[in-house]
């Protein structure tokens, strides 16, 4: 009888221990610490223990420099990103201060999404064409390096192309479902590569993962300031 009980306590103690195991792996597949729990197209999300209203586009007046393509930034949200203005605020405030202008010497980046001209040429906002969204875009030049000077007509220094193609971009990397609409997880994974660099390039891996931050953190200053 007394081996009977040992072993059906041992049962339990090894089923117990599998419940806390099989929970800890369901808990980690949610993004770990680095989650940021921003997600794309909701009106409500949980941020530090409270709920927060998703941003509408009337609502959103932007920071300073950029209230001059207030106009822009509310159709292209409203266009990709379920109307939440901050998201793509933030972003082109990341990428280039809101400069249509700005350039990047170390890349062929430039306008104020920072496209390069691989990634630009891939975007119907700036070559021409349908951007999915019933929209028809007029052709575009994109030369291998763009300049105010030598290729002023390069259309990533068109402010309206360059807001409505960084949204289109942004959106599509949102919705990839290992992503999960996270905003952190877009950047990072979309903009930087993500864990395919941890491995082979540690330090673009650390840049990634900064930038991300950075990115979350600007979202979070712009709704609660301005949206």
């Amino acid at each position: 009888m007394k081996y009977v009980l040992f072993i059906g306590l041992g049962v339990l103690i090894v089923v117990a221990l599998a419940l806390l195991l099989v929970g800890s792996l369901i808990g980690g597949l949610g993004g770990g610490s680095r989650r940021s729990d921003l997600t794309f197209g909701r009106q409500s999300e949980q941020i530090e223990g409270g709920p927060v209203i998703g941003t509408t586009a009337s609502e959103c007046n932007g920071p300073a420099n950029a209230r001059q393509y207030q106009a822009l930034f509310a159709q292209a949200a409203r266009t990709h990103l379920g109307d939440d203005q901050a998201m793509l605020l933030a972003l082109i405030e990341q990428e280039s201060g809101f400069n249509a202008k700005a350039t990047n010497p170390k890349s062929t980046a430039a306008g104020m999404g920072q496209f390069t001209t691989d990634t630009a040429r891939r975007y119907p906002e700036f070559v021409g064409g349908d951007d999915e969204n019933g929209r028809v875009w007029p052709t575009g030049r994109v030369y291998e390096r763009a300049d105010t000077q030598t290729t002023p007509d390069d259309a990533r220094f068109d402010p309206e192309r360059s807001i409505f193609g960084a949204a289109h971009l942004l959106s599509r990397h949102l919705k990839i479902p290992a992503i999960g609409g996270d905003l952190y997880k877009a950047y990072f994974f979309g903009y930087h590569g993500g864990g395919n660099l941890k491995e082979k390039n540690p330090a673009a891996y650390e840049e990634g993962q900064r930038g991300a931050t950075s990115l979350v953190n600007r979202y979070r200053r712009i709704r609660s300031q301005f949206c």
